[in-house]
């Protein structure tokens, strides 16, 4: 797809009303050439071609005529578009005021210049655009070669400044590009384990200068979205946990927590939750929890609403790993606490751990009834068919567990039928081979004696899989599959 295609496609309808009638300002629009080939490019988004439009136009020969048709129209499209976004943006704004400017210095109507100059300095001050800021204070300085009333020198010390306020600027951008890039980039490094926190050190000290951006509250923010967003993705939850231990001690040293970035605060707690979950530490987990259950009653309950379900959520994890039976009561507290919200993500969460925890705790027919109250759930039914096949494997473990065979095939038979394709793709592969085991353990009398099926469970068992792939089963199938066969998985 060439250039002019793209920007026609981008037009939103606006856009293209108001284009034909820019363009109609110095010619009609019937017959005109450059309109039968914009609507002919509307028309086939998918299968336009220049030869097909040529021809359409100007027959099969003149392919000339036809490019500068095509040159003139991008031409006219980006004079418009220019034009019509000039109050939308504030790049857009400064760009006006800047254009103007050149436009009467040319003339050399050097007031009317060094007004429209004023203006983007203004815009580009407001917005706090210091490279921009860069560029007018320069021209400042040219013009006052023609005009006594500028003082050069006060022009020349605002650039100075501005330039160390711009160089900073730029190491933090350039410091922080660099992180990102080679925390990255060892997520497909093989060998030694790369620490997140050298990483950020050596880059830090290599791409700024300024010792400043080191005590800087702004800058530490930066690095720590930047990081901790990384080391999620990646799943390195033990660098995850030592960085945030580290930052969150920071931030509390320096005096950085206020009204105006708590929500941060509350994030960090929350991630040092997961993070401290992830590596097995529940009752630092919980520490942490309990801080963020105080935290978001804070500066009259600011951020209640939004972070109280990650506070329920912090004590439901740990307490499923430590006491179950309390995990349950904190749920069903939490299913008190938000009865008046009517929010069916909120409904969702509960349906689904409460059927975990019933499983865990061997209620598998009251965690059947758990999981047949998500089913119909607005929330549920709107996500992503992955996810609602991982839960129905979940479901046919229950009903496996809850020990009517019968109940098990229909169910099994039903989600093969309703998940048909997907059961075809590579990435389930896994899911596919449990489900076969568990057909034939349902139908096989004494399953435990059959030696043949005992030896494909224990390849099950033992095959390698990608903690990724282990995250994404809400019962752990190589686990769950072996206590049924007292194997160790």
């Amino acid at each position: 797809m060439d250039i002019l295609q793209q920007m026609v496609g981008a037009l939103a309808k606006d856009e293209l009303r108001y284009f034909k009638i820019y363009a109609k300002r110095m010619a009609d629009s019937d017959g005109r050439k450059d309109f039968i080939l914009l609507d002919y490019m509307r028309q086939h988004p998918d299968t336009y071609t220049d030869a097909a439009a040529a021809k359409k136009i100007y027959g099969a020969k003149d392919k000339a005529s036809f490019y500068r048709l095509k040159n003139r129209l991008q031409d006219y499209l980006a004079d418009y578009l220019a034009l019509h976004h000039t109050w939308k943006g504030d790049w857009n704004e400064m760009g006006r005021h800047l254009s103007v400017y050149h436009i009467f210095l040319a003339k050399k109507q050097y007031k009317v210049a060094l007004f429209y100059l004023k203006k983007a300095e203004q815009k580009a001050l407001k917005v706090e655009h210091y490279e921009m800021l860069d560029m007018i204070y320069g021209n400042f300085v040219k013009l006052s070669e023609d005009l006594l009333e500028i003082n050069p020198l006060h022009y020349i010390a605002a650039r100075t400044q501005n330039a160390e306020r711009l160089n900073k600027i730029r190491e933090t951008d350039q410091a922080l590009a660099a992180l990102n890039y080679r925390l990255k980039l060892t997520q497909n490094v093989g060998g030694a384990k790369a620490d997140a926190l050298k990483i950020l050190d050596s880059t830090v000290k290599e791409f700024t200068s300024d010792a400043s951006l080191k005590h800087s509250k702004s800058f530490q923010t930066r690095i720590y979205r930047a990081v901790s967003q990384t080391l999620l993705q990646q799943h390195k939850y033990a660098d995850l946990e030592k960085f945030l231990k580290e930052t969150y001690a920071t931030f509390t040293a320096q005096q950085w927590f206020d009204k105006d970035n708590h929500d941060t605060k509350l994030q960090m707690l929350t991630y040092l939750v997961n993070a401290h979950f992830r590596t097995g530490k529940y009752n630092i987990s919980l520490q942490y929890a309990q801080v963020l259950g105080e935290e978001i009653q804070a500066y009259k309950k600011l951020l209640y609403d939004k972070y109280l379900f990650f506070y329920y959520n912090s004590l439901i994890i740990n307490y499923s790993a430590l006491n179950k039976p309390k995990a349950l009561s904190i749920l069903e507290e939490f299913e008190r606490e938000t009865r008046n919200k009517q929010n069916s993500y909120y409904d969702q969460f509960i349906h689904f751990n409460k059927a975990m925890l019933l499983h865990q705790l061997n209620k598998p027919d009251a965690a059947v009834r758990s999981i047949v109250k998500l089913y119909v759930n607005d929330n549920f039914k709107k996500a992503d068919v992955s996810f609602k096949f991982k839960i129905a494997m979940a479901e046919l473990i229950m009903q496996f567990d809850a020990g009517d065979m019968q109940s098990y095939q229909l169910r099994s038979d039903a989600v093969k039928k309703q998940y048909k394709k997907l059961l075809t793709e590579g990435e389930f592969k896994r899911d596919k081979a449990l489900l076969v085991l568990v057909d034939k353990m349902s139908i096989t009398s004494n399953y435990k004696r059959d030696a043949v099926l005992r030896r494909k469970v224990e390849a099950f068992c033992n095959t390698k899989v990608p903690a990724t792939a282990i995250d994404g089963e809400m019962i752990k199938y190589a686990q769950w599959i072996a206590t049924k066969w007292g194997l160790s998985a």
